[in-house]
């Protein structure tokens, strides 16, 4: 084969892949598919100002934080600080992550844990009757525990917890924007 047939046929390669590439992409945008956290949550307009509370009162817990943050960036919701404001309040009850060993080896020395990630929430209306009464995620991971790395076992859990709060976060927006218009705005439409 000459140079010229070999520059030809790899132009043609590439053209049938970008083409098929493009196909592909155009076949999953009719269907549907979207990337996980790529698009914005739309939540009802009722909640287009909502105040996030969380039990227990410490200043910054990593949940708040991170349930404020995606709030702010993945959906149509202002958040209010003020709490004598007449807003709807979702209320974060705390997170409980617990861990219990999932398998041993024959020496009877751990090899895997589960962790459980569980988080409680509930959602007010502006005159403080509830909307949603109190509901718990709960969502489990295992990871392999290696005794001779251990800090990079301890890498992995910290890592799971992190991905399983925002995990928690996601699914309570999802819950959040599952609300129809007239459960949250207490009038009859």
């Amino acid at each position: 084969m000459t140079r010229a047939a070999a520059l030809i046929q790899g132009g043609l390669v590439r053209r049938t892949i970008g083409l098929t590439l493009v196909a592909g992409m155009l076949v999953l945008g009719a269907c549907g598919f979207h990337l996980r956290g790529m698009r914005s949550a739309m939540l009802p307009p009722q909640l287009s100002k909502l105040r996030v509370t969380m039990a227990g009162g410490a200043a910054y817990p990593p949940l708040l934080v991170e349930m404020r943050n995606t709030l702010r960036t993945e959906t149509n919701t202002r958040l209010v600080d003020n709490p004598s404001a007449r807003v709807p309040t979702l209320t974060l009850s705390g997170e409980i992550i617990s861990s219990e060993v999932a398998a041993i080896d024959i020496t009877g020395r751990a090899t895997e844990y589960m962790l459980d990630y569980r988080v409680s929430f509930s959602l007010a209306d502006a005159a403080g009757r509830p909307i949603i009464p109190t509901r718990t995620i709960k969502i489990q991971r295992e990871y392999s525990f290696n005794k001779l790395n251990v800090l990079a076992t301890e890498r992995e859990n910290q890592f799971l917890q992190n991905d399983m709060r925002r995990d928690a976060v996601r699914q309570i927006i999802r819950q959040l924007a599952m609300l129809n218009d007239r459960k949250v705005g207490g009038r009859a439409n």
